[in-house]
């Protein structure tokens, strides 16, 4: 948007860009008529041509004009303009708490500024609304370090309609979500202590808790792992401090502090404790002393005997210091799914009166060795071995075995387990590839492919000590040694179908498979049958391109990987008028969003996982995704195996159990009304009644 410096929008002068989000630019702006400098947040062009992108951003600034506190950040004033919507708010010109955190940081300053963070968030919390990105790029802070919550207006508005916020986690920054937010379930204010919580543990560490290679990954680890003790990482934290870090980070919203306030009170009273007590034990003898050894060339060079090295944490303590090493600190936010890691420097400062040939007998740790002698032997367990077999050499170009093989890393990380990818060509005698495999370590063999009901009741009968587990192709066998999972997804299809026809401009919606199996065809066949049941609600005549549920026929591709496939299918239906595609054909849908982001005016459906996070160059195109638990599930049996606890069977993941769901809206929020949410509310609970077929009849 640099087209706009110089221009006047509103009344506001543009005269530089000054940040930039997933929904807006921010500039420095002047208003002649007061004579000051404020900010304006202004939505992207293209979106702004879109009703539903301006009505959501004029309500985001509607609900944050309610909120007056000293420590949230005001807004001044919204409106739109030459097809700009845009948002003006108070400027500051100081830098953010992610600025301020490049350097050392007192206990005081620390428990002041959350202080500051939490009694912005308890008085939003009492008028009803969660921020859901707490995180230190969203407190801005002026020249005398006071703290303003900005941002939000990404928060979904739970005045007057539980609707608005039982979608799910809207935009958020995966390193400081909350497990509930992650996944997907409704969140109330709790989840902003999480993350407060997550902002502290920074402050205090130096680092986030969890980190990995993929936005989804740092997600799966918010929900699932133990959080990495804090003085672990920085063993100069008071065991007071880091008891209030497990409480605020605890993965039950019931066990953490119940107010943002709650935390901030501990932290304060945990500091003035550790003050208290210092005083105490150094004497007024003692203090002077100090202060001369200090003088004279460094206290610890002149004191040779061990005895007075307690000093030193004590005058750390009285002095409110917390020496704080810089590691990767992933808070760029998510929408789409993106997440970009910065490097900070690692911060070697000192007490300038510590010398540093002592600084190791210091700070060694004083936990219990937990690593026995090196000349005692240690016998190592041998490993469990998960093996995924399947026809794709490049996992990536997949999203099935992609979901599949993020359970296997979790499994790799969390469990101690090995993971091992093992290609085979098609066609190829599955029962003697197991035979091969047999010959090696592998515990647990997961068929991740299009394997017919014969090939897996021959493999399972010919190896009856061998585990296997499947995913969405195993449909009547029950064996002991073999664990598999359905997905109902013609049920979460449905709903897609519902929602697809209650959004249509054109009355024209397509879809296209990436082969004729059962799995695709659920897909399409309840994506069909719910716009058919939208027309009977609403006596329209919506209209689905692609696909015949009672011939269960139509547009099949033949593969999952070809994006230009796919782009023909989506020339294709936009050609003939669809405005919501369903691409039920993997990683070829890709090619699909890339015509529709080209030529605008339509949207998309994501299938398996949650596209608007996980591939950013859709975010502004996806209406919502058809979201199946596969790597959940895989993660479980690899689980079930080293627990050793495996049984054979079929899982069904329904909308009931919530292994299957429809993603939230994200960036397209504002096209979906309150009417239609509760129609949808109303048809899910339908469904899962048994009351609502969503399968063609037989």
């Amino acid at each position: 948007m640099d087209g706009l410096i110089g221009k006047t929008i509103g009344g506001y002068q543009i005269l530089e860009q000054i940040g930039e989000g997933g929904m807006a630019t921010v500039f420095k702006a002047y208003q002649p008529s007061l004579d000051r400098y404020v900010a304006v947040k202004i939505l992207p062009r293209h979106l702004s041509q879109e009703p539903g992108f301006s009505k959501r951003f004029n309500r985001e600034a509607r609900a944050v004009a309610k909120l007056e506190h000293p420590h949230i950040l005001p807004i001044y004033d919204s409106g739109m303009e030459e097809g700009l919507s845009y948002i003006v708010m108070r400027y500051i010109d100081a830098g953010t708490l992610k600025d301020l955190m490049e350097q050392p940081l007192s206990l005081k300053q620390i428990s002041d500024l959350i202080d500051q963070i939490a009694a912005a968030l308890d008085q939003a919390h009492e008028q009803g609304y969660v921020h859901r990105d707490v995180k230190p790029s969203n407190v801005l802070l002026d020249r005398e370090s006071w703290a303003l919550l900005s941002d939000f207006g990404l928060a979904k508005m739970m005045e007057g309609s539980e609707h608005i916020t039982a979608t799910g986690v809207g935009v958020g920054t995966p390193a400081y979500m909350s497990p509930e937010q992650g996944r997907g379930d409704k969140v109330d204010h709790r989840t902003d202590v999480y993350s407060l919580g997550v902002v502290l543990y920074e402050m205090m560490t130096g680092q986030v808790p969890y980190h990995a290679e993929t936005p989804m990954a740092v997600v799966f680890k918010h929900i699932y792992e133990p959080l990495p003790l804090p003085r672990d990482i920085n063993p100069e934290i008071p065991e007071t401090i880091e008891r209030i870090l497990l409480k605020a980070l605890a993965k039950d919203p019931e066990d953490r502090y119940q107010s943002a306030g709650e935390m901030a009170e501990a932290l304060r009273e945990s500091i003035q404790g550790l003050e208290s007590k210092a005083l105490q034990a150094v004497t007024a003898d003692q203090v002077p002393t100090v202060i001369e050894r200090e003088r004279e060339g460094g206290l610890l060079r002149r004191i040779r005997s061990r005895q007075l090295l307690w000093l030193i944490p004590v005058v750390a303590i009285i002095l409110g210091i917390i020496f704080v090493p810089r590691f990767l600190t992933p808070d760029e936010p998510i929408v789409g799914g993106q997440v970009e890691a910065t490097k900070a420097p690692i911060n070697t400062q000192v007490v300038e009166s510590i010398a540093k040939e002592t600084q190791e007998q210091v700070l060694e740790p004083v936990r219990t060795p937990t690593i026995p002698p090196t000349e005692i032997p240690m016998v190592q367990p041998p490993k469990i071995e998960a093996c995924m077999v399947a026809e794709v050499e490049t996992i990536e170009d997949n999203i099935y075995l992609s979901l599949m093989w993020d359970g296997v890393q979790a499994a790799e990380e969390h469990l101690d387990v090995v993971g091992r990818y093992v290609v085979i060509q098609q066609d190829s005698d599955l029962v003697r590839i197991i035979n091969e495999l047999n010959d090696g370590d592998c515990d647990l063999i997961l068929l991740a492919g299009f394997y017919s009901n014969d090939e897996i009741s021959r493999t399972a009968a010919a190896n009856p000590d061998r585990l296997f587990t499947t995913v969405g192709y195993l449909h009547d066998l029950t064996y002991d040694n073999v664990l598999g999972q359905v997905y109902k997804i013609d049920q979460v299809a449905f709903l897609a179908g519902y929602l697809a026809a209650g959004i249509t401009k054109t009355g024209i919606l397509g879809t296209y498979g990436g082969a004729n199996v059962d799995t695709v065809r659920d897909f399409m066949d309840g994506y069909a049958l719910g716009a058919q049941y939208y027309n009977r609600q609403h006596g329209t005549n919506v209209e689905v391109l692609g696909w015949d549920p009672i011939t269960r026929s139509g547009l099949i591709t033949g593969n999952f990987v070809d994006r230009e496939d796919g782009r023909r299918m989506g020339e294709q239906l936009l050609d003939a008028g669809a405005d919501v595609i369903l691409p039920a054909a993997g990683t070829q849908g890709f090619g699909t969003a890339d015509v529709v982001l080209e030529r605008g005016g339509a949207y998309i459906i994501g299938v398996d996982y949650d596209w608007a996070l996980a591939e950013p160059a859709y975010a502004d195109i996806t209406l919502t995704s058809i979201i199946k638990k596969n790597d959940v599930f895989v993660f479980t049996a690899i689980q079930q195996v080293v627990e050793g606890d495996f049984s054979g069977g079929i899982y069904t993941g329904t909308l009931e159990n919530g292994d299957i769901g429809l993603a939230p809206f994200h960036n397209l929020d504002g096209l979906v009304s309150e009417g239609l949410r509760s129609e949808l509310d109303r048809i899910r609970e339908a469904i899962i009644a048994g009351e609502i077929q969503t399968k063609p009849e037989e």
